[in-house]
């Protein structure tokens, strides 16, 4: 028998020789390539939707064919049709709603409008019209007026029954639309007060720093501050019985002071404050 040699450990001069196994070379992606996956993915997505929205924006489907409106009172149905005619066929995607709203607030009793679009025909229109709290009198003229004493428009032959009469005596008086907006006011504190149950406010007007306020069912004129009306009103309430007792006929009753109550008989009437 040979002898059997022993099994060499590998050393360090021996181990350069072995072989390991190379790794898997990996391919590098190339940039061009990744870039023009990604531009037809985009554009596979962006196509149709750009067809999608040049067909909307030019189909007949989508042209303007109705208009609904509702709140309508003293604005013609007619006056709305004609303005907005102009917009009759076009297509409702496009169409300008903020456009629409400026045509409409060019009538005078329109104060706002909604406006809504329902795809694919019909235009959706909801007026807020002005509402009067009153009638504006300088001189001949009469307005009627918004409840922040703005005028609206000239009374003409519209009717002003049931409206409390504001009074002033001279047109573009500085701060005109502050007294007038403090005369609604007052006029609204009156009419909701327990002392003057039954009266109504009828008409009010300026004078000096206070008003002279009409009452129907009082028959007397009442010269008031805004600040101490309600208080002195109810003075007076009180008083009433006793001084038509001692003086007759009322003419007017001058509530301005702060100790005193000034009443002006009928015989004297001639010397009434007059408006201002």
């Amino acid at each position: 028998m040979s002898p059997v040699e022993p099994t060499r450990e590998p050393t360090r001069d021996t181990v350069g020789f072995l072989r390991l196994p190379l790794a898997a070379k990996r391919r590098r992606a190339r940039p061009l390539l990744v870039a023009l996956r990604r531009v037809s993915r985009v554009a596979l997505v962006a196509v149709p939707i750009a067809g999608l929205v040049a067909w909307t924006l030019t189909s007949p489907v989508f042209a303007l064919d109705q208009i609904t409106v509702e709140g309508l009172d003293r604005v013609e149905a007619g006056w709305v049709e004609s303005a907005l005619a102009p917009w009759h066929g076009s297509n409702l995607v496009s169409l300008d709603l903020v456009m629409v709203q400026g045509r409409l607030a060019g009538h005078r009793w329109i104060r706002s409008a909604d406006v809504r679009k329902l795809l694919p025909d019909t235009l959706a229109v909801r007026v807020i019209e002005h509402r009067p709290q009153a009638v504006l009198r300088i001189e001949d003229a009469a307005f009627f007026l918004d409840q922040q004493g703005e005028v609206i428009t000239e009374l003409g032959g519209e009717s002003e029954a049931g409206l409390l009469v504001v009074r002033e005596r001279a047109t573009g008086r500085p701060g005109a639309i502050a007294v007038r907006r403090r005369a609604l006011e007052l006029a609204g504190k009156l009419a909701a007060e327990p002392a003057l149950a039954g009266l109504s406010v009828r008409e009010i007007g300026s004078l000096g720093g206070g008003f002279r306020v009409e009452l129907v069912g009082l028959g007397f004129s009442l010269y008031v501050l805004p600040e101490t009306a309600l208080e002195n009103v109810r003075m007076l309430d009180l008083l009433l019985p006793q001084l038509r007792e001692r003086l007759g006929s009322i003419a007017a009753v001058d509530l301005r002071y702060s100790r005193r109550i000034v009443v002006k008989t009928v015989a004297a009437v001639s010397g009434a404050p007059e408006l201002g």
